[in-house]
C-alpha cells in the first residue's frame, strides 16, 4: 500500500533538489525472496548498508546521509550502526505491534482463508519460522530511542495515516500536503525522540537552508525505509542506471538475467526475466499481469518470484506497468485509478507482443483478478494464446462500469459500514432479494443478453472473448467460484464447451482472492508452473463441465 506514497515522497524530495534512491528490502517487491532460514532484521540491516554505500559513492565522503523509514521501516533505521545524520521516521512502530496487527487482519477480516501452513507465522503475503518472527519482534519502537538525529512524524489525521498503510488498495491514497512536510523535516534540525509533531519548516529556493545541490535515497516496500544525503554540493552527472542484473534462484540453484526495459511510445516500465545468455528455448514464454492498480511486482512481490523461477527453468517472462499504476503513474496521481481500462489491456499486450518477437515464443498470459481480466480480454489477434485468470471476479466486457464504480466509490461511507456490520450489500433489502430472483429465474439467453449490454455480470461475456483464438483456464478460490456460480457461469460454459471453446474451469480450495495466504501463494505458483508444462497440477481440482 506504500508504493504511491513512497514514490511521491521521492519525487517531492527530488522537486526539491535532493536526488533520491528508493529502496524495497528483501522479500519484498523487485527484491524478491529473501535468504531461506534467514533473520529478516539482519538482512533488512544489509539492504540498508547497500542504499548507504550507493548514497555514499553518490556523493562522496563528506556529505551526511539522512534516512527516511516507514512503519517497521523506521524501526530498521533507527536502529542501524551506519552514521546516518538524520533519521526521519514516519509513523514509526516497534516489531511487536507491525506483527500484532497484521496477523490480527487474517483473524478479523471474516473470510474463509486457506489453512496457516505448518508452523511460523503468516501475514499479508510473507511467512516467517518462529524465530524469524520473534527477530521482528524484537525491534524496539523507535520513539523509545535516544539515537541522535532521530525525527519522528506522526500523523495528527489518522486519517491520512491509516489511508497510507492500513486499508485495501482500493481506499489507500497519497496524501501531498504530509509528503511535502515529510520532506521539508530533512532540513530542519533533528528534534527530540519525543517530539512527534514539531512543525516543518518551509524551505525557500535560494536560502541558505536550500537543498538544490544535495542527494536523496528513500524506500518503499512492506516495511519501507530509505535514506538521504544533504550538506553541500554533489556532483551525481556522471551516474548511469543499471539496466541489467543477474540473480540466483536458489530454488532450482540457477542464475537468471534480468532487464529494465521502456515499452511503446510511451516508454512504459517493463521487466524482462531470461535464462542467462539466452531468449527462446523451446520451453514458452509467459507474461504475468499484477492485481488491481498494483505495480509489476504482482501480488506482493510474487510475480516477480514467480518471473526468475520461470527463467530458472528456461521460460522467459515479461512484467509490465500499466499507464497510471505502479511507476507508470503520473506524479501528481494520489490514489488508484479504474484498473479496469481497455489501456491496461493494451498494456499488456503490449508486452506480450515484445516478448514474442524476442523470444519467438508462445506466450501464456497469466493474471490475477483485475490483471486476469486485462489478460482475458485481449485481442483475438494477441500473441497470449494460452491464458490463466486467476480469481477473476469482473465479468462485463466494457470500461462504463467500473469508471462508475470507482468514480462513486465513498470510501469513508464504505469503512463506516463495514465498521457497523451495516454494508449495503450484505442488507437483503428488496433490491437485493429482486436482482437474485432475476439471477435465478431469467432465461439464459435474456440473462446473456443483459450481460452483453454490461448491465449484470455475466461470466459468459468474458469467456466468449478470452477463447475466441486461445485456450482459457479460469482458476477460483472458493468465495469466487461461488460467485461464478451465482452469476450463472456454468451454464455459459456448457454452451462455450458444445461450441469446440478451450475453456477450462477449476475450484481451488487453496486459493485466496488476493494469494495472502502462503498455501495460496504457493498453488498459484503451480497453476503457472502447469499451464506452461514444468508441473502437474493435480486433475481433482478441474470442475466437471456443465452438461
Amino acid at each position: 500500500m506504500s508504493h504511491r506514497s513512497m514514490r511521491l515522497v521521492a519525487a517531492r524530495a527530488a522537486e526539491a533538489g535532493w536526488v533520491v534512491i528508493r529502496v524495497a528490502w528483501s522479500g519484498t517487491s523487485e527484491s524478491g525472496e529473501r535468504p531461506v532460514g534467514s533473520d529478516p532484521v539482519a538482512v533488512w540491516q544489509r539492504d540498508l548498508e547497500v542504499a548507504f554505500g550507493t548514497a555514499r559513492e553518490l556523493v562522496g565522503p563528506h556529505l551526511p546521509v539522512h534516512g527516511i523509514g516507514l512503519r517497521i521501516g523506521a524501526a530498521v533505521l533507527a536502529t542501524s550502526e551506519l552514521p546516518f545524520g538524520k533519521r526521519v521516521l514516519w509513523e514509526p512502530v516497534s516489531g511487536a505491534i507491525y506483527m500484532r496487527q497484521y496477523t490480527g487482519l487474517r483473524r478479523a477480516s471474516g473470510l474463509s482463508l486457506p489453512p496457516e501452513v505448518e508452523g511460523g507465522v503468516e501475514i499479508g503475503g510473507a511467512h516467517f519460522t518462529d524465530a524469524e518472527a520473534a527477530a521482528i519482534r524484537a525491534l524496539p519502537d523507535p520513539r523509545n530511542l535516544t539515537t541522535p538525529g532521530l525525527v519522528p512524524v506522526r500523523e495528527k489525521d489518522r486519517t491520512v495515516a491509516k489511508k497510507l498503510y492500513g486499508v485495501a488498495a482500493i481506499y489507500a491514497k497519497a496524501t501531498p500536503s504530509a509528503i511535502a512536510a515529510l520532506v521539508a523535516r530533512l532540513d530542519e534540525p533533528a528534534a527530540g525522540a519525543g517530539d512527534d509533531d514539531a512543525a516543518p519548516r518551509a524551505v525557500s529556493p535560494g536560502t541558505a537552508a536550500d537543498p538544490a545541490h544535495e542527494t536523496t535515497v528513500s524506500g518503499a516496500g512492506q516495511a519501507a525505509s530509505g535514506v538521504v544525503v544533504t550538506g553541500g554540493t554533489a556532483d551525481v552527472s556522471g551516474w548511469r542506471p543499471t539496466t541489467h542484473a543477474r540473480f540466483h534462484v536458489a530454488e532450482f540453484d540457477v542464475d537468471v538475467e534480468e532487464e529494465l526495459l521502456e515499452l511503446g511510445e510511451d516508454l512504459l516500465p517493463a521487466t524482462y526475466t531470461h535464462p542467462v545468455g539466452r531468449h527462446g528455448t523451446g520451453a514458452g514464454a509467459a507474461v504475468l499481469a499484477p492485481p488491481s492498480a498494483d505495480p509489476k511486482d504482482g501480488p506482493t512481490g510474487l510475480w516477480a518470484v514467480q518471473a526468475r523461477r520461470l527463467a530458472a527453468r528456461g521460460v522467459p517472462a515479461m512484467r509490465v506497468e500499466r499507464h497510471h499504476c505502479g511507476d507508470g503513474a503520473g506524479l501528481d496521481e494520489v490514489k488508484d485509478i479504474n484498473p479496469y481500462k481497455y489501456q491496461g489491456v493494451a498494456d499488456i499486450d503490449l508486452g506480450a507482443s515484445w516478448l514474442h518477437e524476442r523470444t519467438g515464443e508462445a506466450v501464456t498470459g497469466a493474471g490475477l483478478c483485475v490483471g486476469g481480466w486485462l489478460v482475458a480480454m485481449a485481442p483475438p489477434t494477441s500473441a497470449m494464446t494460452t491464458r490463466v485468470v486467476l480469481n477473476n471476479v469482473a465479468w462485463r466486457a466494457g470500461e462504463r462500469y467500473y469508471e462508475k464504480l470507482y468514480r462513486n466509490w465513498d470510501v469513508d461511507a464504505v469503512l463506516e459500514q463495514l465498521r457497523t456490520m451495516s454494508d449495503v450489500e450484505l442488507n437483503t433489502t428488496w433490491r437485493t432479494r429482486a436482482k437474485e430472483l432475476v439471477r435465478r429465474r431469467m432465461p439464459y439467453r435474456m440473462w446473456l443478453l443483459l450481460g452483453r449490454c454490461n448491465i449484470p455480470n455475466v461470466p459468459e461475456v468474458v469467456m466468449e472473448h478470452a477463447s475466441r483464438n486461445a485456450e482459457v483456464s479460469f482458476y477460483f478460490g472458493v468465495e469466487d467460484g461461488v460467485f461464478f456460480e451465482q452469476e450463472r457461469g456454468e451454464e455459459g460454459l456448457a454452451r462455450l464447451t458444445r461450441r469446440g471453446r478451450r475453456i477450462k474451469v477449476a475450484h481451488v480450495p487453496a486459493l485466496d482472492h488476493s494469494l495472502q495466504a502462503r498455501a495460496s501463494r504457493l498453488t498459484a505458483m503451480q497453476i503457472v508452473d502447469a499451464a506452461l508444462g514444468l508441473s502437474h497440477y493435480p486433475a481433482e481440482e478441474v470442475a466437471t463441465c456443465a452438461a
